[in-house]
């Protein structure tokens, strides 16, 4: 059993980043930690696992299995504690290596063989793949896999799901549950709620001092852990499966479980296949995908391309790019907020100081003396992002949701929604199959030849992947909440009538 008493953790280059959290987590316990992107989940699992920064300060104990290990060496919590998170492995090594299928059997035994967690995400193919030239989603994967083989008494995965497509984090979030039902004690920091509440016992929001909601006088604090099926986020947004099973009294333990919800809806929605009419937008702005390939749309619009992996993502997006001679704003990791806003000010031919505005506006807690490198990854990929939006009329978004809590996300389309008013056309590339329900217009290609073009809703059988509500709602084609609670609220309103 796992037991953090009043960690607090202060980092020299940004203050205080956790302070006054205590949790437990029970063996065979899957502990779920979220919140803001920069509330601490990151945080609080280095601080756990002795893996702080150097200059890093941390006050609080942790104890595991009733031994106090809040001064352990790194080194000495090999076999006991494992860490699964966004951090490279020497890029020199192969996944194989880091699997280590040829070694002798792991301290604990884990729920499932070796080889089979290495195949049942995909690695099977890749062992002699060196892990450098793997893609972002193979080698989350590998890094996962690599928690789980060495089967160790306590594993905190920070944001495993983020580089991976969407049947992929299916097939880590039911792994994660098959060691926790075997024993292992998880604590998981995850912005993929969709994904993760579906197998998780206990939720956790961190919510940093000062986080107000709108309508709200006072801010925020971090409240105890909950059970998964009852918790009801504060600071981020509600899945569409929260809100469809809040809405329709359907509760219990696996509430948010696909399958489970399909039961609960199938009578409601019934077997009927809805067809909305397909649709091609057509518009004033031509966009080259590739060589051989262009497209049509209007000069205020927000296209996704939805690709199957993220090896065809960064292609398209490459070729979107160079087809297209975008020029996008530079990364200065190394610079303050405040320096890469006034160059992109003077790039842009923006008035002073309306780039640090429009960044301030959808992320108030940025500090303009901060260097961009000592952010969160989240809040990088937001800044970015944000930068990207002012360098011109037509902007490529890679996947920029992967590293994204819901509320920043939704920010972050907010200001995508103003610059199209002011005239942009955003291009978002995505292999997230959540990020495509309410989307304009989607268009699937491969990075060779579009396969789809129109609504969601209406190419919903040539997208890569279903969107966890679509399977839920599924041979219906259903991919929001809203529509989901009005077609189950009909169906309802007529058998009353009937009867």
């Amino acid at each position: 059993m796992l037991e953090v008493t009043d960690l607090a953790v202060w980092y020299p280059t940004r203050g205080v980043a956790v302070t006054e959290l205590s949790f437990s987590a029970s063996d065979g316990q899957i502990l779920l930690l979220t919140g803001r992107n920069g509330c601490g989940t990151s945080t609080a699992l280095a601080a756990i696992a002795a893996d702080l920064p150097a200059g890093s300060r941390r006050q609080g104990t942790v104890t595991l299995d009733g031994v106090d290990v809040s001064g352990a060496h790194p080194d000495d919590l090999n076999g006991v504690i494992a860490t699964v998170g966004d951090a490279d492995p020497a890029r020199s090594l192969r996944i194989g290596d880091l699997l280590h299928l040829d070694r002798a059997a792991p301290r604990h035994a884990t729920a499932i063989p070796p080889e089979q967690i290495a195949a049942e995400l995909g690695l099977d193919a890749h062992l002699d793949d060196r892990v450098a030239d793997a893609t972002r989603s193979l080698r989350a994967r590998a890094m996962l896999a690599a928690g789980l083989t060495a089967g160790p008494r306590l594993l905190l995965a920070d944001q495993p799901l983020a580089p991976m497509e969407s049947p992929w984090r299916d097939v880590a979030a039911r792994l994660l549950r098959a060691h926790a039902d075997a024993g292992m004690t998880i604590v998981w920091a995850e912005h993929h709620l969709t994904h993760a509440l579906a197998v998780a016992d206990q939720v956790m929001e961190l919510v940093r001092p000062g986080d107000h909601l709108p309508g709200r006088r006072t801010a925020e604090r971090t409240g105890p852990a909950e059970p998964a099926w009852q918790w009801r986020p504060r600071t981020v947004p509600w899945t569409p499966l929260q809100q469809v099973a809040t809405a329709l009294g359907i509760a219990g333990p696996g509430a948010d479980d696909v399958d489970h919800l399909h039961r609960a809806l199938e009578p409601l929605l019934g077997a009927g296949r809805r067809r909305p009419p397909a649709h091609r937008d057509t518009g004033q702005l031509t966009l080259a995908l590739n060589d051989h390939d262009k497209l049509l749309v209007r000069d205020d619009q927000m296209l996704r391309l939805a690709c199957a992996t993220g090896e065809q993502a960064a292609t398209v997006y490459d070729e979107f790019t160079l087809a297209n001679a975008f020029t996008l704003a530079p990364t200065q990791p190394n610079r303050t907020l405040a320096d890469i806003c006034r160059v992109q000010d003077r790039r842009a031919g923006l008035p002073k100081g309306s780039t640090w505005a429009t960044i301030q506006d959808a992320w108030p807690h940025l500090r303009a003396r901060d260097v961009l490198a000592r952010h969160s990854s989240g809040e990088q990929a937001l800044i970015t992002a944000l930068l990207d939006l002012r360098a011109g009329t037509t902007v490529p978004l890679l996947d920029v949701g992967q590293s994204l809590d819901g509320w920043t996300r939704d920010r972050l389309i907010d200001q995508i929604a103003a610059e199209q008013r002011a005239g942009r056309t955003v291009v978002w590339i995505t292999t997230d199959a959540e990020e495509l329900p309410e989307a304009e217009r989607v268009v699937v290609t491969d990075g060779e030849q579009i396969s789809a073009d129109g609504r969601a809703t209406a190419i919903a059988d040539r997208l890569p992947y279903p969107p966890r509500l679509a399977a839920a709602c599924a041979p219906r084609r259903i991919m929001t909440a809203a529509e989901a609670i009005a077609g189950a609220e009909i169906a309802t309103t007529r058998t009353e009538e009937a009867s």
